[in-house]
């Protein structure tokens, strides 16, 4: 269980090897890099399964970055309900996307719904208007507009905007907290 912390230049990193994983509820703030990355199956024949990653925000006010990187197959990772502030992010460049997943596909998560994803500052051209990514080479074909990303069968139901928070790392929408239940620093 990963819960409640508030992280600043730092990562929350699953590594291969990992079972039964929960993160909930932290905030982490890492400028120009990865908020959590899920490691995929290694070499050594070791996984990662049942990874849920749930009411967490993450803050990136560089250019370059992702809330979740996935480096690769994964079995049963749950995604909900997570918000990613990130508006000078510039998509198409570096492997920036709020979601990088280095898979064919997304078959690696059993669930993602929910989460509010930020719009970034700048997607390139090369990007083709796309803010998350899936994909094993990075080519700008792997690149999800967010009508696309919400149609793929594993999500439900993200929004994509940019949020101002207020007292808390939290935020309702739609009648739901979406993020971290934690309160801002005086």
């Amino acid at each position: 269980m990963i819960e409640d912390n508030n992280l600043t230049d730092t990562q929350i990193y699953i590594k291969s090897g990992s079972h039964h994983v929960i993160a909930d509820n932290n905030v982490i703030k890492f400028d120009n890099d990865k908020a959590i990355v899920v490691d995929g199956h290694d070499a050594q024949d070791r996984s990662v399964n049942d990874v849920t990653i749930i009411n967490n925000t993450a803050v990136n006010m560089g250019t370059k970055g992702n809330f979740l990187s996935l480096k690769g197959a994964a079995t049963n990772v749950v995604m909900k309900d997570n918000l990613f502030i990130a508006p000078n992010l510039v998509v198409g460049a570096y492997g920036t996307a709020d979601v990088y997943a280095n898979t064919t596909d997304l078959s690696s998560f059993s669930e993602i719904d929910g989460n509010v994803w930020a719009i970034p500052g700048t997607i390139t051209k090369w990007a083709n208007s796309g803010i998350n990514y899936v994909g094993t080479t990075y080519t700008s074909e792997g690149h999800e507009t967010s009508t696309d990303w919400n149609a793929l069968p594993q999500v439900g139901t993200d929004t994509f905007e940019n949020v101002s928070l207020t007292d808390s790392y939290q935020i309702m929408l739609g009648g739901a907290k979406v993020g971290a239940a934690m309160a801002l620093a005086a």
